[in-house]
């Protein structure tokens, strides 16, 4: 993760252990800035079954009592879901890109009918939608 997403990391984690995440988030910026990488972390810590605080940060931490914010969560990556996701094979997420300018009707009509259904795993179902 690039270092200045870590404290995007630590608020979102925040939000996540006070039970205050919005149902949406919108994460923008330049290309290459490390947003999607977020996203992708945001959705395995959501999905992971045994997420716990990341050491690295914790370190820093403890280091530094000045933080306010507790160290971000880190998904374990040893879990089924963990390891459905990295595979690509997790059946309550959802990746929506294009290559077009703009999304179609297709595309957000699959979007809407994959959240009609409830999680096949877990409580939480998630989608990505790239470059919207």
């Amino acid at each position: 993760m690039q270092p200045w997403l870590h404290a995007s990391q630590q608020q979102i984690s925040q939000q996540i252990r006070n039970n205050k995440l919005p149902h949406a988030l919108v994460l923008s910026g330049v290309q290459g800035a490390g947003y999607e990488e977020l996203s992708l972390w945001l959705i395995n810590v959501l999905l992971c079954q045994q997420c716990h605080a990341n050491s690295n940060q914790a370190e820093a931490h403890h280091r530094d009592q000045r933080h306010v914010l507790e160290p971000a969560l880190a998904p374990c990556g040893h879990c089924k879901t963990c390891k459905l996701f990295t595979g690509g094979n997790y059946p309550d997420h959802l990746t929506l890109s294009t290559d077009k300018a703009t999304i179609g009707v297709d595309e957000v009509r699959s979007l809407s009918h994959f959240f009609e259904k409830t999680a096949h795993i877990g409580h939480a179902k998630t989608a990505l939608v790239t470059q919207a």
